[in-house]
């Protein structure tokens, strides 16, 4: 009586690369280096969140991390813009509402996304109602800023061809506004 495969020779059922063209293209593939981002994209990566019916750009450099809003405890004694605080992971940060900051009407009270930025030593939220995509934006070729009364433009860097405002993180994290205990 013959025992099946009782004479073939035992595989791991691992090929030889070099016998399969395709998976030696794919090995090749696979173990070349990664492209740099830079070379890629033209222009500093944005992420793109929407604030009602206006979209805003928040340089990826401060951008730490992105969430959904699950819980948020609000503070009493805060002015109107701070929305509370939320935990994420252990770390509490302060969440701002930056529509009320920038004292534009809310049209929306259920908004959904944290947008963790981070500026130094400081970290705190940024509540928005979407999340748009990540773009390329060349940050030296801005439009200027149409001329108005609106404080809030302060805030921003320029405006893209494609009218996305790109926020100045570095120049809101400065203000006094968002300072605790800091009043002048």
């Amino acid at each position: 009586m013959e025992i099946p495969f009782q004479n073939r020779p035992v595989t791991s059922g691992v090929r030889d690369v070099a016998d399969h063209p395709v998976l030696e293209e794919r090995a090749r593939k696979l173990a070349a280096p990664p492209e740099e981002l830079s070379t890629t994209l033209e222009g500093d990566p944005c992420l793109t969140v929407h604030l009602g019916a206006e979209r805003y750009a928040l340089p990826g450099r401060f951008v730490r991390e992105v969430l959904p809003l699950r819980e948020r405890v609000v503070l009493p004694g805060t002015p109107d813009f701070i929305a509370g605080i939320t935990n994420v992971r252990g770390e509490v940060h302060a969440v701002v509402d930056l529509q009320r900051f920038f004292g534009l009407k809310s049209s929306n009270d259920d908004r959904a996304w944290v947008v963790l930025v981070e500026a130094g030593s400081l970290v705190f939220g940024l509540l928005v109602d979407e999340i748009g995509e990540v773009l390329p934006i060349d940050l030296d070729k801005l439009q200027p800023l149409p001329h108005s009364s609106d404080s809030y433009k302060r805030f921003l860097i320029g405006v893209t061809e494609n009218q996305v405002a790109v926020l100045d993180i570095e120049r809101l994290v400065a203000d006094s506004a968002l300072m605790v205990g800091e009043r002048k």
